[in-house]
């Protein structure tokens, strides 16, 4: 008899495989401002709280019961499920937290660790206005199922602001050979993801890239 943690990694793996694109989602259609393509296979994604704008794969949908919004819009939290079709399913957790200082980066990385629950080795890539953090987490198998994390942090460097990203691969790949081909390919999504991320000021205007 599988064990309750064995469903939910099984479940975690089922979960995206009849979703649309992005703007033919309800709820996540409230996020995309334009139905156009921002580059192949991306379209934008505008913060409920005005606080950052970033690109998401064109499969992606956002799950409205994990979404969450404070009163005072200095949080926000959400998953997103992005379908691979027959090569697996992705689940991205993004929080945004308005109160981020880069002073204390360290702290927020120390946070974004135990959220993990594992130890990690981040990478650093600093940009104009945003640093950007990311690590490889273990790959966690399940019979055939192997499941593949990405764990990222963005942190605003030209004013407050940063954001915890948890990305996580499901697939069942035939060959190592291919596993590992999906794995280079869902990395570089993720960091593509994370280096797109736009911070607003208070009043809505871009803090640059």
């Amino acid at each position: 008899m599988e064990s309750p943690k064995n469903d939910l990694f099984q479940e975690g793996y089922k979960k995206g495989f009849s979703f649309d694109r992005a703007f033919q989602e309800e709820f996540t259609r409230q996020f995309i401002p334009l139905t156009q393509e921002t580059e192949p296979g991306f379209y934008p994604l505008r913060s409920a709280a005005g606080s950052y704008e970033m690109i998401i794969p064109e499969e992606t949908i956002i799950d409205s019961m994990s979404y969450t919004l404070a009163p005072s819009k200095d949080f926000e939290s959400y998953l997103c499920y992005i379908n691979r079709g027959d090569t697996g399913t992705v689940h991205l957790r993004i929080a945004f937290f308005a109160a981020n200082d880069p002073r204390f980066v360290p702290d927020y990385l120390a946070i974004t660790q135990s959220h993990a629950g594992e130890k990690l080795a981040f990478d650093k890539v600093a940009l104009e206005t945003k640093d950007v953090y990311m690590a490889r987490g273990a790959d966690q198998r399940s019979g055939d199922l192997v499941r593949t994390g990405y764990i990222g942090y963005v942190q605003h460097t030209a004013g407050r602001g940063g954001m915890q990203f948890y990305y996580d691969f499901f697939s069942s790949p035939l060959t190592e050979t291919l596993h590992e081909e999906l794995k280079t390919r869902e990395k570089a999504t993720c960091q593509h993801i994370m280096h797109s991320v736009v911070f607003h000021s208070q009043g809505g205007a871009a803090n640059g890239s």
